[in-house]
């Protein structure tokens, strides 16, 4: 500024000066609007819809999601409805950061009650995917326990099966596992919603695959009629680690113990080979249950941040008459 009036006359000098300062004012209109905006309230829309949530709402205060993570899109679902009902505890959130071990070790504790067929009062259950709905059909389905289906998620609610309507009901009963060709081999993909998992399941970082997660992992699935005996073919391959160089686990099939396996090739594609005994079927209906000894995590083992305990990544599976 000094320069400009050593260099012209005072008029001059003020002329320049205020075409300097409209410039910069040009220049930085488009930042001093954002943050203008930083403190203006958002626009909400208002997502969900039906009157079951202003009922359940009401009475409930306690609102919780079947996979806690630390960034769930469902958040954006139920953000406003959390803030209007008042509710008091969620693990229905989405952060940039949190501790992943932490956020495992829930996950651990929901499905180990899940599977105990505990859940709490005062709390409304945002049933996560396809998967979970499955499986908790499978062990809450003569319980009184209520599945709701509006606006396009579900939730449940422990004491309020009397509260189901028509349309729920029908939409509840048509929740089935999925069909498992007999002799055809597929491929899984954690990122695809109809799957045949449910509780104990995890990404492989957008590549084929999923990860047994926790102590316990349970495939569901179905068969299209009864074939008699069955053989179900597992391909995948362990988590080996410095502190477990053998993977341990028990296999159950519809909760009868099966067998014990033991692998011992690191990042080696193995096949486990289960045996499927006709008496031990029900509906054409299965469940494999993989119970671990030893699942380790990366974070343990100093290898990453990941929380996870991980037992196998299982690529393939395929059903054969035996």
């Amino acid at each position: 500024m000094l320069i400009i009036f050593s260099c012209f006359n005072k008029k001059n000098s003020l002329l320049i000066i205020t075409l300097f300062f409209i410039i910069q004012i040009a220049d930085t209109s488009a930042g001093i609007k954002y943050r203008i905006n930083m403190f203006t309230p958002a626009h909400t829309e208002i997502r969900l819809k039906d009157q079951i949530w202003d009922d359940l709402f009401k009475k409930y205060k306690i609102l919780r999601v079947t996979h806690p993570k630390n960034y769930s899109h469902k958040f954006w679902d139920f953000s406003y409805l959390m803030e209007k009902y008042k509710i008091k505890k969620t693990n229905l959130v989405a952060f940039g950061r949190s501790t992943r071990k932490a956020s495992a070790e829930t996950r651990y504790y929901y499905y180990d009650n899940f599977r105990k067929k505990k859940l709490t009062l005062n709390t409304v259950y945002v049933i996560d995917s396809t998967g979970h709905l499955r499986h908790l059909k499978h062990l809450l389905k003569d319980k009184d326990v209520g599945f709701f289906y509006r606006d396009d998620l579900w939730v449940m609610v422990r004491a309020e099966k009397e509260r189901m309507n028509d349309k729920d009901k029908k939409a509840f009963k048509n929740v089935k596992p999925k069909l498992l060709e007999i002799n055809e081999e597929k491929s899984l993909y954690y990122e695809n919603d109809d799957n045949y998992y449910g509780f104990g399941w995890s990404h492989n970082f957008k590549k084929p695959g999923i990860w047994s997660e926790g102590s316990i992992s349970t495939l569901l699935f179905r068969t299209d009629k009864n074939y008699g005996d069955l053989k179900l073919e597992v391909s995948c391959a362990p988590y080996i680690t410095k502190k477990n160089n053998i993977l341990e686990l028990d296999v159950y099939v519809n909760n009868a113990f099966n067998g014990n396996v033991k692998m011992v090739k690191k990042n080696q594609d193995e096949k486990i080979e289960i045996l499927i005994s006709e008496k031990l079927i029900k509906n054409n209906e299965i469940k494999i249950d993989f119970n671990f000894k030893n699942p380790f995590s990366p974070y343990e083992v100093f290898e990453s941040p990941d929380g996870r305990k991980l037992g196998i990544l299982i690529k393939n599976i395929k059903i054969t008459t035996n």
